[in-house]
């Protein structure tokens, strides 16, 4: 998708898993509980004209052009909205007509994705790689043709992926105890999908208990039970949960897996908080101590042909970025048993170290650039410690023949994880609300599994990709 301006509405944003659900208030027929009840005190109560827009529907007097009543249901809400008895003057002034009679069903059913062949549709793992390179971005366009449109349908093709897939992995990363007193520990599904939504829009606690209500309305049904802000917010930042959302986002990238060996990019980069830290000392700077926001570092590693992000680690601004690969990245990559051909890092991970651990254990090719003073591959110091010496020195060739165009060749594809960062600090946010614990990592993974899973959707309606093996997933 490299621009939305020459694409279709088809190919624009997310894929569509699933038709957005119809709606169900209207300005005019009888959809509501409100609207049905104005229709029923028409039809029994005595409705009189007072003349200049202004009516008697039994004890209530409504000012039909100001869309206003005296009865409790018309002054207790705020804004001040449509009582039935407006409804009662409207449907007397003009019955409805038969068609308005008729309720539509709301009824929320995800249907199957499009099975779809992807080794057919695409004959070799090449050629799925360049078209992923052409075609796919993290960005989302603000002026790309249809892009509001797409806004207002996303969010519901996304519930229509994630929650049935929710509901199957949600018992088997069940990891809390059951308490003996108090209330009863809600399924991991219905918060794990409330964690979701709190992630994707970027809400408030609150205000994402507020979108649960109106899932789990009846004249909806897509959820049956809802719970608190409370409980989201103790579960967002809890440490047992943690280790549910790095393997959810493992799951999520692990559809890729069809696309054959991955090219992989990582990278750290910083998102604020609300706490303020100081920078300047009193007496040592000569001036009064002064403060700035503090911010998290987030250690990425993504799939640079599709964007999916398949490890992340957030830690202390001061956190070496060189302890985080070699201590935390490289061990899951290894566990999550990845085909990995190339690694892309750029001059901060510059350690033969990190190019040794990549070769050995990832068996992958790393691409990390040296320093312009670097007149070796391996130091004296590492040579005999260096397992992956000959490999090493073979792409330092690279670097340094012919100006290096045949490691620029290689590595010109590690800009994709900064794209990334700017897609996913656009859309879900680039600060966290959580101060400490694990709050603000859990936060940042939640980011990063709803970025994963648009990248899903993006790639099942750019070329197929089949996500129902995510969603029948038995996770052990």
């Amino acid at each position: 998708m490299a621009n939305r301006d020459d694409q279709t509405d088809e190919t624009t944003g997310a894929a569509s898993a699933a038709p957005v659900p119809p709606e169900f208030v209207r300005e005019r027929g009888v959809y509501t509980k409100v609207q049905i009840t104005g229709l029923e005190l028409a039809r029994t109560a005595d409705v009189e004209s007072q003349g200049g827009g202004v009516w008697t529907v039994g004890d209530c007097i409504v000012n039909f052009r100001r869309n206003e009543g005296t009865c409790a249901a018309s002054r207790k809400s705020r804004p001040r909205t449509r009582c039935p008895h407006w409804w009662a003057v409207a449907y007397t002034v003009e019955p409805p007509s038969p068609e308005e009679l008729v309720q539509p069903e709301i009824a929320v059913v995800a249907p199957a994705p499009q099975q779809i062949d992807v080794a057919a549709k695409m004959p070799s793992d090449e050629d799925l790689r360049r078209i992923a390179r052409e075609k796919v971005q993290g960005g989302y366009k603000r002026d790309a043709k249809g892009y509001d449109e797409h806004l207002r349908s996303e969010f519901g093709e996304t519930m229509f992926v994630v929650k049935p897939f929710f509901d199957v992995v949600g018992p088997h990363l069940e990891n809390r105890e059951q308490k003996k007193r108090g209330p009863k520990n809600m399924p991991m599904s219905d918060l794990l999908f409330a964690a979701f939504i709190h992630g994707h829009m970027n809400w408030s606690f609150r205000r994402t208990e507020g979108m649960l209500k109106f899932l789990a309305d009846p004249r909806i049904g897509f959820i049956e039970d809802h719970p608190g802000f409370n409980r989201i917010d103790h579960f967002v930042r809890a440490p047992s949960t943690t280790p549910v959302l790095r393997d959810l986002l493992a799951l999520t990238a692990d559809p890729f897996r069809a696309f054959g060996k991955m090219t992989l990019a990582g990278d750290g980069t910083g998102l604020s908080t609300n706490r303020f830290d100081d920078w300047m000392i009193e007496g040592k700077h000569g001036i009064e101590n002064r403060g700035t926001r503090g911010w998290r570092k987030a250690h990425v590693v993504c799939d640079s042909d599709v964007l999916a992000i398949v490890a992340c680690y957030v830690t202390d601004k001061d956190v070496s970025e060189k302890r985080v690969i070699l201590d935390h990245i490289v061990p899951e990559l290894e566990v999550r048993d990845y085909d990995i051909e190339k690694f892309l890092l750029d001059g901060g991970y510059n350690a033969t170290e990190i190019r040794d651990e990549i070769i050995e254990i990832l068996n992958a090719v790393p691409y990390v650039p040296w320093g312009s003073n670097s007149r070796r591959a391996v130091s004296y110091r590492w040579r005999n410690l260096v397992k992956n010496a000959p490999l090493i020195e073979e792409v330092y060739a690279r670097f340094k023949a012919d100006e290096g165009a045949a490691f620029k060749a290689e590595y010109r594809y590690r800009v994709k994880v900064e794209n990334l960062f700017s897609s996913i600090k656009t859309r879900f946010g680039g600060s966290v609300r959580a101060l400490e614990g694990n709050g603000p990592e859990n936060e940042v993974l939640l980011k990063c599994i709803c970025h994963n899973v648009h990248m899903l959707l993006l790639a099942a309606k750019v070329y197929g990709l089949d996500i129902n093996a995510m969603i029948g997933t038995k996770a052990a």
